[in-house]
């Protein structure tokens, strides 16, 4: 058996079950998580990277925030987010939290929608990536991710002898760049196996 990490980057999940028409809770991610192993991993750790909350609530597709305008600028006031709650509560999940940065308005006049900026996420995956690395205690590590800034920590992790499984989600699309940094891409079905 191969002792295998899951690192989810929710940054990436999250626009993609939208994008597939899937309502996700934590419900949900846990069986995500669990279908992305294979008969021959046994999972030690799913280490889940989300800002502290989503400004996207799931169930109406509203903003998931406040903003109050004072003299000042905009300040970003958040709801609790139970989506973190409750991943917390589930057997084998880890939360590494990053924050979200309220960035600008889509129109200029403040009529349009908020813009944000996730920040320290992909700074938290990558050391973790490194961490695990240097530690060997482990066989796999799986991502859910497409984002290309991952290369370096890959090429880290492979220079290990740790293998890298990149979790192809639906229908989505992963460059070359980062395939060509992959052991293994392990498609998964969401439509058919979760809608």
């Amino acid at each position: 058996m191969k002792k295998t990490i899951l690192l989810i980057d929710a940054g990436y999940l999250h626009p993609i079950l939208r994008q597939e028409n899937i309502f996700y809770d934590a419900n949900m991610i846990a069986q995500i998580a669990n279908d992305c192993c294979a008969d021959d991993e046994e999972l030690h750790k799913i280490l889940y990277y989300d800002c502290a909350f989503d400004p996207i609530d799931k169930k109406t597709g509203k903003p998931f925030f406040y903003l109050l305008k004072h003299e000042n600028g905009t300040k970003l006031v958040k709801k609790e987010n139970k989506l973190i709650a409750e991943l917390q509560q589930k057997d084998l999940f880890a939360i590494r939290l990053g924050v979200l940065k309220f960035e600008d308005w889509t129109n200029k006049d403040k009529t349009g929608k908020p813009k944000f900026r996730q920040k320290g996420v992909d700074m938290r995956i990558g050391l973790d990536m490194a961490h695990l690395a240097h530690q060997g205690k482990i066989d796999r590590i799986i991502l859910i991710t497409a984002d290309t800034d991952f290369i370096p920590a890959m090429k880290y992790i492979r220079k290990a002898n740790i293998q890298v499984v990149i979790a192809k989600l639906g229908a989505c699309h992963l460059t070359p760049d980062l395939t060509m940094h992959t052991d293994f891409i392990r498609p998964i079905k969401l439509t058919e196996t979760f809608a």
